[in-house]
């Protein structure tokens, strides 16, 4: 499990440094297009298009770090007032079955990007294929499974955080 962990550890750390830059690129570009089209009275036909494929890859890439911390969607409340042995089974039980609606994401993401034939275009000289967009589907699917690979581990991290407060 120690093994699985740092490997873990070590693929949020990639993606946070890649998110990361991913934010900042957001924001040149953004500053940019708005130079451009407000001060010199002149839009790009780029800046938003590559902006909307950077936020995909920013929001779906970047639920894996809240999974990470365990910080996904739950109901805290309820589960905060249980025995620890329960609060624990509980947890590992949600990891499971976010286990295998993962498997269907990553599945179903792959087939969809695969699949996948529309071009955007971005300027009259450079298009992108859309399966860029939904190549952010299965590449969030599969860090987030490294890290269900890790729950045990991450639910335990969670339940010694809140004793601590």
């Amino acid at each position: 499990m120690k093994i699985i962990l740092a490997f873990s550890d070590r693929v949020n750390w990639v993606v946070l440094r890649i998110l990361g830059l991913f934010v900042v690129a957001l924001f040149a570009i953004n500053i940019y297009a708005v130079f451009f089209r407000y001060v010199l009275n002149d839009p790009l036909p780029w800046p938003v298009p590559v902006s909307r494929i950077l936020l995909v890859w920013i929001a779906l890439v970047g639920i894996s770090i809240g999974l990470k911390e365990g910080e996904h969607v739950a109901v805290e409340a309820f589960v905060n007032v249980l025995p620890p042995k329960l609060d624990r089974a509980i947890r590992l039980f949600g990891g499971a079955v976010i286990g295998l609606w993962l498997i269907v994401v990553i599945w179903q993401g792959w087939l969809a990007a695969a699949r996948a034939d529309q071009i955007m275009m971005i300027t009259a000289n450079f298009q992108v294929s859309f399966k860029w967009r939904l190549m952010a589907v299965p590449v969030s699917g599969v860090i987030q499974f490294i890290h269900i690979l890790a729950w045990p581990s991450i639910v335990d991290r969670a339940i010694e955080k809140r004793k601590r407060g």
